[in-house]
């Protein structure tokens, strides 16, 4: 659970930076992703003294989750911002008088 939380921290801080609207950025994200949480999972039980299988089926299951991660990552975008347009606030409307405008009045 720790490293899926350490993952979900730096891509929200660097949410700004993130390129929401193009779906290659959407799939270099979830590959990135998909990966750094198996392998950041493996660090941890190999530094708590764990040993867990490693080999060559390591690495076929993070190509395998890699991949999955990012195919799926571009689907939930765009699910999520079904969700947000549907239950989110719309936008206020600007009124059609502005501010800036000079009203000429008298003859």
């Amino acid at each position: 659970m720790l490293p899926l939380l350490v993952c979900g921290l730096l891509i929200y801080s660097s949410r700004e930076l993130i390129l929401r609207d193009q779906t290659f950025a959407q799939l270099v994200l979830g590959f990135g992703a998909s990966l750094a949480v198996p392998a950041l999972v493996l660090v941890t039980l190999l530094t708590s003294g764990r040993q867990p299988l490693v080999g060559w089926g390591t690495f076929w299951q993070f190509i395998v989750m890699g991949v999955g991660g990012a195919l799926f990552t571009p689907v939930f975008f765009a699910f999520f911002e079904f969700f947000n347009r549907v239950l989110g606030y719309n936008e206020p409307s600007q009124p059609s008088f502005r501010l800036d405008r000079e009203i000429k009045r008298g003859r």
